[in-house]
């Protein structure tokens, strides 16, 4: 489990249980209080398949707002912000590829590994 405040993502396929680096996915939760996020950049193909609440979606200025159901994509030269949108938290499903993700977001956006117990 990676964890950086209230946001929590489940890794679900990452290099430790893939054996490989094609990609990672993760399940991720934003709390009501995350608000806007900022921008960034991934460097790798984010996907998003939101599964509860609703994910704004803001690709290189252009705003989407994903419901459960919807997909939302970044490719790797994209500037991407997310955003809650409901009065409930999201749940999504996020596929990066290639993978790495997960050391990134440790090494470089401050989240903390813990183990699932």
């Amino acid at each position: 489990m990676l964890e950086k405040g209230d946001i929590r993502i489940r890794m679900l396929v990452e290099e430790a249980n893939l054996g490989g680096t094609e990609l990672d996915i993760g399940e991720i939760f934003l709390p009501t209080s995350y608000g806007q996020g900022g921008g960034h950049h991934h460097g790798r193909v984010e996907i998003f398949y939101v599964l509860e609440g609703r994910l704004g979606h803001t690709v290189n200025g252009h705003k989407h707002v994903l419901e459960p159901g919807m997909v939302g994509i970044v490719r790797p030269e994209d500037e991407v912000a997310h955003s809650i949108e409901s009065s409930s938290p999201v749940r999504a499903l996020v596929i990066w590829a290639p993978g790495g993700e997960a050391n990134r977001l440790t090494e470089e956006f401050g989240y903390t590994a813990r183990p699932i117990l």
